[in-house]
């Protein structure tokens, strides 16, 4: 175990799962656990147990695609049901309100937007029309005093 790198062991791991050798008993050895995730930076044992679990089930989807292999079949818990992801999923939960329901407030916000949009827009078009009209009226008397000598 010493001259294998973390990676290398995990791909062990799973290749001797897939192959019908019981492994959950090495799963849970110490040594070997903790030689699987050396790799895993992380102070929180609880993620580097769920980081192992999903690189655990990433090389087994990616060495056996077919099948649909899970780590329940040999015996191991899924990456979703350890503590780290229950936890997580309880703290995301208990967040919900912070996250969500917004939608309404958004959309009467967007409205009134829309609406003072609309708004600039038509005092733009009735300015520029007020404009125009003076502009014309101008151009008129222009004219008029330029033709008037005619």
């Amino acid at each position: 175990m010493d001259t294998s790198t973390p990676a290398e062991l995990r791909d062990l791991f799973v290749t001797m799962n897939v192959l019908g050798c019981p492994m959950v008993h090495i799963f849970n050895d110490t040594t070997c656990h903790n030689a699987m995730m050396k790799d895993l930076n992380d102070n929180d044992p609880k993620h580097q147990e769920y980081m192992l679990l999903r690189e655990l089930e990433s090389l087994l989807e990616a060495k056996y695609p077919v099948g649909n292999h899970s780590l329940r079949d040999y015996g191991l818990t899924d990456p979703f049901d350890c503590q780290y992801a229950q936890e997580s999923h309880a703290r995301l939960e208990s967040h919900r309100d912070d996250y969500f329901g917004w939608e309404d407030e958004i959309e009467q916000y967007g409205g009134k937007i829309s609406d003072d949009l609309r708004q600039c827009e038509d005092e733009w078009l009735e300015y520029e029309g007020v404009h125009q009209q003076e502009h014309l009226e101008v151009e008129k008397r222009i004219w008029k005093a330029n033709n008037s000598d005619v």
